[in-house]
């Protein structure tokens, strides 16, 4: 532990840091890290500033050259598009089993399924009557949706599961094995095409186009094959009993109203359009024109200067920040009067500091030094030179006192002569210079006692310390400290 006892030098020992000292030193600097933060800002600023106006001439300068490259390959792709879209609309054409039916000579199989279940309170018989009566109130554009519909009422909830089972299925779910090899189909992905379902209720319709009533009939026979094992298999699964599957009704017929056909004539018309939209180069001009002036920078963003600038003024802080709280901690310099008496553990016997870097602490800076622990801003410095007097009689008998330490001769000498004004008990002598001159050493021996004087930011503690040495060296106590 370091002692200050006159038999004892000065022993070395850590220097804590105190955080609340070095956050006050910091923001007494705010108008320096201000600083550096707008200068760093205008930096990013400027240069956001001088990036985007070089980019705007060189822009500038080659925009006809940059508008041909980019409507030609604008054009290049969309063409592409074009053709590609062709070559998938002439495939569906081709290949599509429904597209390549006669509209006015085509037959349709149609067959209507009920669900019957031990629950129901309607027999067969007045189920077939209600769909003899739903099919006579529907139109024939409703049986050719290109959309399978479904429409669940039921009541159970059983039935409405088994419903969008057979609806998902028949869908999605088909193997056309059978019907490609019969009628040398080689693809099957458009057959579902032929198929259109329709339920409500308890009853499941089932309707199949095709070229024939007889080939659309074994179609048919085909599917609600499928479509019974399919019910069969999820009942089952399903673990419940009482529900089978009744067909109900039965019909084929030829259609030949061609308004059950508009979409082919849509898909044709769609094509068309794009055969002409392909033929006429012209169509993509504006486009063209569009996107190549959308790649252009046409003015300075102020947006973008204006982030550069925030970001470069935050940037700057945090450095300005860091590079001075670094220097604080490195040079080694008193930071406050509580960190002091903490180190050298002597009691503080005023805290004088009015002035910051020479200048009187006033505004900001005033409010920043009153968050220190020992500040006494309220008390003027004759107040604080008398408490000064005061504890130093409690604590010693001493009558003549020298004062000396890392700070300007004539500070010292001016403190001396303030606190020997205000007492006639005690003798105040000034040795500004007791490190460096053997004169001014030799008149320790002529004083009881010694008070150490430091300046925050000036003194620095390896030369405080040789104070520590050379009053051990002569005896002296050292009995507390004045930090201005």
């Amino acid at each position: 532990m370091l002692k200050t006892n006159v038999e004892t030098k000065v022993l070395e020992k850590d220097r804590t840091v105190s955080m609340r000292a070095l956050l006050i030193r910091l923001l007494l600097r705010w108008k320096s890290i201000i600083l550096i933060g707008i200068i760093f800002g205008l930096c990013f600023g400027g240069k956001s500033y001088l990036t985007q106006k070089s980019q705007l001439a060189t822009s500038n300068s080659a925009s006809e050259e940059s508008f041909d490259n980019d409507y030609e390959t604008y054009y290049e792709d969309q063409q592409d598009q074009l053709i590609k879209a062709l070559n998938n609309r002439y495939k569906y054409l081709k290949n599509s089993v429904k597209t390549n039916l006669d509209p006015y000579s085509t037959s349709a199989a149609s067959v209507t399924l009920y669900i019957n279940s031990s629950s129901n309170t309607q027999n067969t018989d007045s189920a077939a009557a209600a769909v003899e009566n739903e099919s006579d109130s529907s139109s024939s554009s409703d049986e050719t949706s290109e959309s399978n519909n479904l429409e669940v009422v039921s009541s159970d909830s059983n039935v409405n599961t088994l419903l969008t089972t057979l609806s998902n299925f028949t869908k999605y779910g088909l193997d056309w094995d059978s019907v490609k090899n019969k009628y040398d189909i080689n693809k099957d992905e458009y057959l579902n095409e032929l198929v259109v379902t329709q339920a409500s209720g308890n009853t499941f319709t089932v309707t199949v186009f095709f070229k024939s009533e007889k080939s659309a009939n074994y179609v048919l026979d085909d599917i609600q094959s499928q479509v019974e094992d399919k019910f069969n298999s999820t009942v089952e699964k399903m673990g419940v009993s009482g529900y089978s599957l009744v067909t109900l009704d039965r019909s084929s017929t030829k259609v030949v109203d061609s308004d059950n056909f508009t979409w082919l004539n849509s898909r044709i018309t769609e094509i068309n359009n794009y055969v002409t939209l392909l033929e006429n180069n012209g169509t993509y001009s504006d486009q063209a024109n569009a996107v190549t002036a959308s790649s252009k920078i046409t003015s300075i963003s102020k947006k973008k200067v204006l982030k550069q600038f925030i970001l470069g003024g935050l940037a700057g802080v945090l450095i300005a920040v860091i590079l001075i709280g670094f220097y604080l901690l490195l040079a080694g310099k008193v930071l406050s009067a509580k960190e002091l008496t903490d180190f050298y553990e002597i009691p503080s016997l005023a805290v004088l500091e009015k002035k910051y870097r020479g200048k009187s602490l006033k505004g900001l800076n005033k409010k920043i030094m009153r968050l220190n622990a020992e500040d006494r801003t309220n008390l003027s410095i004759e107040d604080r030179l008398d408490l000064c007097i005061d504890t130093v009689t409690r604590i010693t008998d001493a009558k003549k006192i020298a004062l000396v330490g890392d700070t300007k001769a004539s500070k010292i000498i001016d403190l001396s002569e303030k606190i020997q004004s205000r007492t006639k008990d005690i003798e105040i002598v000034a040795l500004p210079n007791v490190n460096d001159s053997v004169l001014e050493r030799k008149n320790l021996d002529e004083v009881d006692a010694v008070i150490l004087v430091a300046e925050c930011e000036v003194s620095k503690y390896s030369e405080l310390n040789e104070f520590f040495d050379i009053a051990a060296n002569y005896r002296k106590e050292i009995i507390g400290a004045i930090t201005c």
